[in-house]
């Protein structure tokens, strides 16, 4: 999955993808997203009010890979940068994906 955007924006695609891990359980699925937003993608232990019990919950998504792309665009030809977002397609590259869903449809997103 590669939704990068505002909080929002990865709010709405949340139902797509909870829906792609209900139908296909064993299927790995991962996110790149902007590294301020991952704490949106992850799944904790929750406590259920009533009985006060650990319950375990199964993650929204496998992996989140980083994509400070707000962060690139303001140094674009710093090294930096550049290794950044080399370290980014080498890890994303050597996951070998069946396939790739872009819910954000933008140039920078298809990019990556």
């Amino acid at each position: 999955m590669v939704r990068l955007g505002a909080m929002g924006d990865i709010l709405h695609a949340l139902p797509a993808v909870t829906a792609l891990r209900n139908a296909h359980p064993e299927w790995v699925i991962d996110w790149v997203v902007e590294p301020m937003w991952s704490a949106l993608l992850t799944a904790q232990p929750g406590i259920v009010r009533d009985t006060l019990e650990a319950h375990p919950r199964q993650p929204i998504v496998d992996g989140v890979f980083f994509a400070a792309a707000r962060k690139w665009k303001r140094n674009l030809f710093a090294g930096e940068t550049r290794n950044e977002i080399g370290a980014l397609r080498r890890s994303v590259k050597g996951e070998q994906y069946d396939a790739v869903v872009d819910f954000q449809g933008a140039v920078r997103s298809a990019l990556i």
